[in-house]
């Protein structure tokens, strides 16, 4: 999970200088000027913007009208030298800390619950400048990296072949909790008393648990032979630790679309009935933002790998799901999921995409 530091509500207050709130009234650096920037935590004086020149976005497109959400994009921040610190955090160790699931819960309910390919997918090391690379290029307007070679995303398709995780299915419908349904649902649930729940969500500040008291529910429940409630004490922990922080995903589809970026190694035992991330192991050794931002301004047609899952596709075949386009949901995060604006990663041509100018009006509707 990528997060910052720092003052940001200073950009698009309605206290801010001019040009500060007008995405086109700053000039964006090229990406020749910006290459040996590295990601700063001491405070610039000078923060004030100059007039644009028209050259839009480093590594985007030349129409700035178009990406009207991009002033506040924390890549903005690394390119100004702005006093921000990025942070990518992964739980990895701790998913490790909780160990195998037993196996009284593993049948009946993590492999019921198709989450059970989370176990072995651990990238423990973080390439910090191969993922800050990728993040500079990442337009929210489209929910794609806008690349020299043209847009590409991490699609379902991706996903399924990645993480073997199901990609179909109902929408998680979530809404924000009260203190009372909160407790309601780790009573519930969990099988916890009102007096424990009520300590964690206070220890916690919120609707939310930690994953070290989920750890200790877990390891309780096992002793006591609470099969259920330890198997949801498992995969809420394993969710956690992976889908909502770890990165697994990301490395993955970065090793399998661009061979020359990364310092990963393959691993040698891995079979093509496996998950295709668990063919990489990552080491120590990470990525240097700068030659990163060199190799990804360097990208050419020839050097993709638009079609990495041919010998893949007799264990997870292309399904229909892979090409749906609209809006997925996740309690009250929407994301636009759209297969046609990257048609290269499926081996069709690609048109010019079409714009998406009613995105408020789209969201309005969600």
């Amino acid at each position: 999970m990528v997060r910052t530091r720092g003052n940001l509500s200073r950009r698009g207050s309605n206290d801010a200088p001019e040009s500060s709130r007008q995405g086109g009234a700053r000039k964006r650096p090229t990406a020749s000027a910006r290459k040996g920037n590295e990601v700063s935590d001491v405070p610039q004086e000078d923060e004030q913007g100059i007039d644009n020149d028209g050259e839009g976005f480093p590594g985007g497109p030349y129409d700035t009208s178009l990406l009207t959400r991009y002033e506040d994009h924390v890549a903005r921040m690394i390119w100004d030298g702005q006093d921000r610190v990025v942070k990518v955090v992964s739980h990895i160790k701790k998913v490790k800390k909780l160990g195998r699931p037993h196996p009284s819960i593993v049948a009946p309910f993590v492999l019921a619950s198709g989450l059970s390919p989370l176990c072995d997918i651990l990238y423990e090391y973080i390439d910090l400048g191969l993922v800050l690379g990728f993040v500079e290029r990442w337009h929210p307007e489209t929910n794609t990296f806008h690349l020299p070679i043209g847009e590409m995303t991490i699609t379902l398709d991706d996903v399924w072949s990645l993480l073997h995780l199901p990609i179909s299915g109902n929408f998680c419908s979530t809404k924000n909790l009260e203190y009372e349904d909160s407790v309601e649902i780790l009573t519930t649930l969990l099988g916890v008393d009102r007096a424990m729940a009520c300590m964690e969500l206070n220890q916690s500040r919120g609707a939310q648990v930690r994953l070290s008291w989920l750890r200790e529910l877990y390891d309780n429940c096992c002793e006591n032979e609470l099969w259920e409630f330890a198997a949801r004490a498992y995969l809420l922990h394993l969710v956690g630790c992976t889908i909502f922080a770890n990165k697994s995903a990301t490395y993955a589809w970065i090793y399998k679309r661009f061979p020359t970026l990364g310092r990963k190694q393959v691993r040698d035992t891995y079979v093509e009935t496996e998950p295709r991330a668990l063919r990489y192991v990552i080491g120590r050794v990470i990525s240097a933002i700068a030659d990163v931002r060199v190799q990804l301004d360097g990208l050419t047609y020839d050097g993709m790998n638009w079609n990495p899952y041919v010998a893949h596709r007799a264990a997870r075949q292309l399904v229909t799901h892979g090409m749906f386009s609209g809006f997925l949901r996740v309690g009250t995060l929407v994301h636009r999921h759209l297969p046609e604006r990257v048609l290269r990663q499926f081996g069709f041509m690609q048109p010019i995409p079409q714009c998406y100018e009613t995105e408020s009006l789209l969201y309005s509707v969600w």
